[in-house]
């Protein structure tokens, strides 16, 4: 992924990836699963309403569900135009809890330390090249966090690569093994509490939830 180059370059080019992303059957059944799996997650460890960052947060796809955990909702996002678009389309959410937007980089997040009961980063870390990009990213998400960390990965899964190719869709994925992605957890000083896989066999996406050892 070039982080140089943003991933919408408008407010309309958000809104028709929004609209079309999740339209066919077996993508509505992709969402639906992961929507499911966080709530249930959310409800497990989140007794009370906490302090929460979603980045990056995209077109809000997880914002309503987010909202209804949360005293105060974080959404950042490195693209303006997205940002833009959830400002209009979840203005309904300032009812629920209070609400902000941040335009920042996930590699240099703007928050100090222990900020945040629980941060939640969603289907980006596939798009980047490498581990130690990957192992940076999941050090500043822990960083800023007090204690929960929920964000999926793709584990590794031949069949998932297959059916990529079978459909020509884009191949540069980052996919981690089992063991790399335990060991890089370890070494951050966090512990696994939660790990899915969203379609088992089927899909590579994986749900993660960890949590910082004090």
């Amino acid at each position: 992924m070039d982080r140089n180059k943003l991933t919408w370059g408008s407010c309309n080019s958000v809104k028709k990836y929004k609209e079309n992303r999740y339209k066919n059957p077996d993508q509505r059944l992709v969402s639906y699963t992961e929507r499911r799996l966080v709530r249930n997650i959310l409800s497990r460890v989140l007794e009370y309403r906490r302090i929460i960052l979603d980045i990056p947060c995209g077109y809000g796809r997880f914002s309503d569900l987010l909202s209804n955990y949360s005293t105060e909702l974080v959404s950042a996002d490195l693209n303006i135009y997205a940002l833009n678009l959830i400002r209009d389309d979840h203005r309904h959410i300032y009812s629920l809890s209070f609400f902000e937007y941040v335009n920042s980089d996930i590699l240099s997040l703007p928050f100090k330390c222990d900020t945040f009961d629980l941060v939640f980063c969603f289907r980006l870390l596939q798009h980047f090249k490498g581990f130690d990009t990957v192992k940076f990213t999941l050090r500043e998400l822990i960083r800023v966090s007090r204690r929960y960390v929920l964000f999926s990965i793709y584990i590794e899964n031949p069949l998932h690569r297959i059916m990529r190719i079978a459909r020509d869709f884009d191949m540069n994925i980052f996919m981690i093994s089992k063991d790399r992605l335990r060991s890089i957890l370890q070494e951050l000083n966090v512990r696994i509490i939660y790990a899915k896989r969203i379609l088992p066999y089927f899909h590579a996406n994986t749900i993660i939830l960890v949590e910082k050892i004090s």
